[in-house]
Protein backbone atom coordinates (compact mmCIF):
# COMPACT_ATOMS: atom_id res chain seq x y z
CA UNK A 1 0.00 0.00 0.00
CA UNK A 2 1.22 3.52 -0.81
CA UNK A 3 2.12 5.79 2.10
CA UNK A 4 1.36 9.51 2.33
CA UNK A 5 3.31 11.24 5.06
CA UNK A 6 1.86 14.34 6.73
CA UNK A 7 3.76 16.36 9.36
CA UNK A 8 1.27 18.16 11.60
CA UNK A 9 1.59 20.88 14.23
CA UNK A 10 -2.20 21.28 14.70
CA UNK A 11 -2.21 24.66 12.96
CA UNK A 12 -4.83 25.42 10.33
CA UNK A 13 -2.06 25.13 7.71
CA UNK A 14 -1.10 21.59 8.60
CA UNK A 15 -4.74 20.62 9.15
CA UNK A 16 -5.46 21.58 5.54
CA UNK A 17 -2.50 19.45 4.44
CA UNK A 18 -4.14 16.52 6.25
CA UNK A 19 -7.41 17.22 4.43
CA UNK A 20 -5.52 17.09 1.12
CA UNK A 21 -3.81 13.88 2.17
CA UNK A 22 -7.12 12.25 3.11
CA UNK A 23 -8.63 12.98 -0.30
CA UNK A 24 -5.45 11.91 -2.11
CA UNK A 25 -5.31 8.70 -0.06
CA UNK A 26 -8.82 7.82 -1.18
CA UNK A 27 -7.79 8.21 -4.83
CA UNK A 28 -4.48 6.35 -4.43
CA UNK A 29 -5.69 3.64 -2.02
CA UNK A 30 -3.01 4.84 0.38
CA UNK A 31 -2.53 5.09 4.13
CA UNK A 32 -1.46 8.22 5.99
CA UNK A 33 1.48 8.41 8.39
CA UNK A 34 0.69 11.42 10.59
CA UNK A 35 3.73 12.91 12.32
CA UNK A 36 4.14 15.37 15.17
CA UNK A 37 7.61 16.18 16.46
CA UNK A 38 8.12 17.70 19.89
CA UNK A 39 11.29 19.77 19.70
CA UNK A 40 14.03 17.93 21.55
CA UNK A 41 15.48 19.26 24.76
CA UNK A 42 19.14 19.72 25.51
CA UNK A 43 21.06 16.46 25.34
CA UNK A 44 21.59 16.59 29.12
CA UNK A 45 17.87 15.90 29.51
CA UNK A 46 18.39 12.34 28.29
CA UNK A 47 19.94 9.50 30.25
CA UNK A 48 22.49 7.04 28.93
CA UNK A 49 19.81 4.80 27.40
CA UNK A 50 18.47 7.67 25.29
CA UNK A 51 15.19 7.85 27.21
CA UNK A 52 13.77 10.81 29.11
CA UNK A 53 14.98 11.36 32.68
CA UNK A 54 11.63 11.87 34.39
CA UNK A 55 13.28 13.12 37.58
CA UNK A 56 13.61 16.49 35.93
CA UNK A 57 10.69 18.91 36.30
CA UNK A 58 11.22 19.95 32.71
CA UNK A 59 11.02 16.39 31.54
CA UNK A 60 7.91 15.76 33.61
CA UNK A 61 6.36 18.62 31.68
CA UNK A 62 7.57 17.11 28.41
CA UNK A 63 5.99 13.78 29.31
CA UNK A 64 2.68 15.53 29.97
CA UNK A 65 3.05 17.30 26.64
CA UNK A 66 3.61 13.96 24.95
CA UNK A 67 0.39 12.64 26.49
CA UNK A 68 -1.55 15.73 25.39
CA UNK A 69 -0.23 15.51 21.82
CA UNK A 70 -1.00 11.80 21.69
CA UNK A 71 -4.60 12.56 22.72
CA UNK A 72 -4.85 15.20 19.99
CA UNK A 73 -3.59 12.74 17.41
CA UNK A 74 -6.10 10.15 18.54
CA UNK A 75 -8.93 12.69 18.26
CA UNK A 76 -7.93 13.26 14.64
CA UNK A 77 -7.86 9.54 13.89
CA UNK A 78 -11.29 9.07 15.52
CA UNK A 79 -12.87 11.98 13.60
CA UNK A 80 -15.59 10.54 11.33
CA UNK A 81 -14.59 12.88 8.51
CA UNK A 82 -11.46 10.73 8.03
CA UNK A 83 -13.35 7.45 7.84
CA UNK A 84 -12.22 5.01 5.18
CA UNK A 85 -8.50 5.88 5.30
CA UNK A 86 -6.00 4.29 7.66
CA UNK A 87 -4.17 7.00 9.64
CA UNK A 88 -1.15 5.93 11.71
CA UNK A 89 0.09 8.46 14.31
CA UNK A 90 3.70 9.14 15.20
CA UNK A 91 4.72 11.38 18.09
CA UNK A 92 8.44 11.86 18.62
CA UNK A 93 10.94 13.95 20.51
CA UNK A 94 13.68 15.31 18.30
CA UNK A 95 14.62 17.76 15.59
CA UNK A 96 11.68 18.05 13.19
CA UNK A 97 13.49 17.76 9.87
CA UNK A 98 15.72 14.88 10.96
CA UNK A 99 12.75 12.99 12.41
CA UNK A 100 10.60 13.55 9.33
CA UNK A 101 13.44 12.43 7.05
CA UNK A 102 13.89 9.21 9.00
CA UNK A 103 10.18 8.40 8.83
CA UNK A 104 10.13 9.15 5.09
CA UNK A 105 12.92 6.60 4.65
CA UNK A 106 11.55 4.04 7.10
CA UNK A 107 8.13 3.98 5.47
CA UNK A 108 9.29 4.45 1.86
CA UNK A 109 6.88 7.37 1.57
CA UNK A 110 5.15 7.76 -1.78
CA UNK A 111 4.23 11.39 -1.17
CA UNK A 112 4.75 14.03 1.52
CA UNK A 113 2.06 16.66 2.00
CA UNK A 114 2.99 19.63 4.19
CA UNK A 115 1.26 22.86 5.13
CA UNK A 116 2.81 26.20 4.23
CA UNK A 117 2.12 29.81 5.11
CA UNK A 118 1.84 30.65 1.41
CA UNK A 119 2.87 34.11 0.27
CA UNK A 120 3.49 35.25 3.87
CA UNK A 121 6.67 33.18 3.95
CA UNK A 122 7.81 30.24 6.02
CA UNK A 123 9.22 31.96 9.08
CA UNK A 124 6.75 30.73 11.66
CA UNK A 125 5.61 27.58 13.41
CA UNK A 126 6.86 24.03 12.98
CA UNK A 127 6.23 24.13 9.22
CA UNK A 128 8.73 26.95 8.65
CA UNK A 129 12.23 26.03 7.54
CA UNK A 130 11.35 22.34 7.88
CA UNK A 131 9.16 22.53 4.76
CA UNK A 132 12.03 24.06 2.81
CA UNK A 133 14.40 21.29 3.91
CA UNK A 134 11.93 18.54 3.05
CA UNK A 135 11.32 20.08 -0.39
CA UNK A 136 15.04 20.08 -1.08
CA UNK A 137 16.00 16.65 0.22
CA UNK A 138 12.96 14.33 0.29
CA UNK A 139 13.30 11.17 -1.81
CA UNK A 140 9.70 11.36 -2.97
CA UNK A 141 7.37 14.08 -4.30
CA UNK A 142 6.43 16.82 -1.84
CA UNK A 143 3.18 18.79 -2.06
CA UNK A 144 3.29 22.06 -0.12
CA UNK A 145 -0.26 23.22 0.61
CA UNK A 146 -1.32 26.72 1.77
CA UNK A 147 -4.16 27.08 4.24
CA UNK A 148 -6.65 28.37 1.67
CA UNK A 149 -6.05 25.69 -0.97
CA UNK A 150 -8.97 23.43 -1.90
CA UNK A 151 -8.35 19.90 -3.18
CA UNK A 152 -11.10 19.91 -5.80
CA UNK A 153 -9.87 23.23 -7.23
CA UNK A 154 -6.60 21.76 -8.52
CA UNK A 155 -7.48 21.82 -12.22
CA UNK A 156 -4.74 23.87 -13.94
CA UNK A 157 -1.17 22.84 -13.10
CA UNK A 158 1.87 24.77 -14.36
CA UNK A 159 4.82 22.42 -14.80
CA UNK A 160 7.97 24.47 -15.34
CA UNK A 161 10.31 22.19 -17.25
CA UNK A 162 14.00 22.17 -17.95
CA UNK A 163 13.58 19.56 -20.73
CA UNK A 164 16.22 17.53 -18.90
CA UNK A 165 16.60 13.80 -19.45
CA UNK A 166 16.36 13.28 -15.67
CA UNK A 167 12.74 14.44 -15.72
CA UNK A 168 11.32 11.11 -16.88
CA UNK A 169 10.58 9.75 -13.42
CA UNK A 170 9.24 13.15 -12.38
CA UNK A 171 6.75 13.15 -15.25
CA UNK A 172 5.60 9.64 -14.35
CA UNK A 173 4.76 10.78 -10.82
CA UNK A 174 3.26 14.03 -12.11
CA UNK A 175 0.92 12.06 -14.39
CA UNK A 176 -0.34 10.16 -11.34
CA UNK A 177 -0.91 13.47 -9.57
CA UNK A 178 -2.74 14.69 -12.68
CA UNK A 179 -5.04 11.68 -12.43
CA UNK A 180 -5.67 12.29 -8.72
CA UNK A 181 -6.71 15.89 -9.36
CA UNK A 182 -8.15 15.38 -12.87
CA UNK A 183 -6.11 18.38 -13.97
CA UNK A 184 -4.70 20.00 -17.13
CA UNK A 185 -0.91 20.40 -17.31
CA UNK A 186 0.57 23.61 -18.72
CA UNK A 187 4.13 22.76 -19.83
CA UNK A 188 6.14 25.95 -19.38
CA UNK A 189 9.55 27.09 -20.56
CA UNK A 190 10.89 30.33 -19.05
CA UNK A 191 13.18 32.42 -21.25
CA UNK A 192 15.57 34.64 -19.28
CA UNK A 193 18.36 37.01 -20.39
CA UNK A 194 20.87 34.38 -19.25
CA UNK A 195 19.27 31.54 -21.23
CA UNK A 196 17.28 32.89 -24.15
CA UNK A 197 15.83 30.57 -26.79
CA UNK A 198 13.58 31.11 -29.80
CA UNK A 199 9.92 30.81 -28.78
CA UNK A 200 8.91 28.66 -31.76
CA UNK A 201 11.86 26.33 -31.23
CA UNK A 202 11.00 25.88 -27.54
CA UNK A 203 7.32 25.25 -28.26
CA UNK A 204 8.38 22.48 -30.64
CA UNK A 205 10.71 21.00 -28.04
CA UNK A 206 7.99 21.16 -25.41
CA UNK A 207 5.67 19.25 -27.73
CA UNK A 208 8.35 16.63 -28.39
CA UNK A 209 8.90 16.36 -24.63
CA UNK A 210 5.18 15.83 -24.04
CA UNK A 211 4.95 13.17 -26.74
CA UNK A 212 8.04 11.38 -25.47
CA UNK A 213 6.54 11.09 -22.00
CA UNK A 214 3.03 10.28 -23.29
CA UNK A 215 1.37 13.23 -21.62
CA UNK A 216 -2.34 13.75 -22.08
CA UNK A 217 -4.54 16.77 -21.38
CA UNK A 218 -1.71 19.31 -21.70
CA UNK A 219 -0.72 22.50 -23.49
CA UNK A 220 2.68 24.12 -24.17
CA UNK A 221 3.77 27.65 -23.33
CA UNK A 222 6.82 29.93 -23.40
CA UNK A 223 7.14 33.03 -21.25
CA UNK A 224 9.81 35.66 -20.63
CA UNK A 225 11.13 37.02 -17.34
CA UNK A 226 14.27 38.45 -15.78
CA UNK A 227 14.34 35.59 -13.28
CA UNK A 228 12.96 32.06 -13.57
CA UNK A 229 10.98 32.29 -10.34
CA UNK A 230 9.24 35.46 -11.53
CA UNK A 231 8.45 33.82 -14.88
CA UNK A 232 6.83 30.82 -13.22
CA UNK A 233 4.86 32.87 -10.71
CA UNK A 234 3.75 35.49 -13.23
CA UNK A 235 2.55 32.85 -15.69
CA UNK A 236 0.73 30.99 -12.92
CA UNK A 237 -0.97 34.27 -11.98
CA UNK A 238 -1.80 35.01 -15.61
CA UNK A 239 -3.77 31.78 -16.10
CA UNK A 240 -4.93 31.62 -12.48
CA UNK A 241 -3.23 28.25 -12.07
CA UNK A 242 -4.27 26.16 -9.11
CA UNK A 243 -0.88 24.46 -8.62
CA UNK A 244 2.76 24.81 -9.65
CA UNK A 245 4.92 21.71 -10.24
CA UNK A 246 8.64 21.42 -10.86
CA UNK A 247 11.62 19.08 -10.63
CA UNK A 248 14.61 19.90 -8.45
CA UNK A 249 18.13 18.58 -8.10
CA UNK A 250 18.96 17.99 -11.75
CA UNK A 251 22.54 17.04 -12.59
CA UNK A 252 22.61 17.71 -16.33
CA UNK A 253 21.33 20.11 -18.91
CA UNK A 254 20.23 23.64 -18.14
CA UNK A 255 20.58 23.50 -14.38
CA UNK A 256 19.03 26.91 -13.67
CA UNK A 257 15.59 25.42 -13.10
CA UNK A 258 16.72 22.52 -10.96
CA UNK A 259 18.34 24.24 -8.00
CA UNK A 260 16.87 23.32 -4.64
CA UNK A 261 16.86 26.97 -3.63
CA UNK A 262 14.60 27.87 -6.57
CA UNK A 263 12.04 25.28 -5.51
CA UNK A 264 12.22 26.57 -1.94
CA UNK A 265 11.71 30.14 -3.15
CA UNK A 266 8.63 29.10 -5.12
CA UNK A 267 7.20 27.26 -2.10
CA UNK A 268 8.05 30.18 0.14
CA UNK A 269 6.30 32.80 -1.96
CA UNK A 270 3.45 30.94 -3.62
CA UNK A 271 -0.15 31.40 -2.53
CA UNK A 272 -1.04 28.17 -4.39
CA UNK A 273 0.03 24.55 -3.81
CA UNK A 274 3.49 23.62 -5.08
CA UNK A 275 4.42 20.05 -6.08
CA UNK A 276 8.14 19.20 -6.31
CA UNK A 277 10.19 16.07 -6.90
CA UNK A 278 13.95 15.79 -6.47
CA UNK A 279 15.32 14.02 -9.56
CA UNK A 280 18.78 13.50 -8.06
CA UNK A 281 17.51 11.09 -5.40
Amino acid sequence: MKTILVPIDFSSYSNNALNFAYQAAQKLDAEIQLIHVIESMDSQSYNTTGTIDINSQVNLYMNELMKAVTRQMQEIIDDPKYDGVKIIPHVHYGKPYETISKIIADHDAYLVIMGTLGSTGLDELFIGSNTEKVVRYAKCPVLAVPETAVFNDIKDVVYATNLDEDEGKVIERLKISQTVFDSHIHLLWVNTPRILKDDAEMLLKLEEFAQKHQLENYSTHVTKAIFVEAGIMNYADKIDASMVAMATGGRKGLAYLFSGSLAEDIVNHSSRPVWTYNVSQ
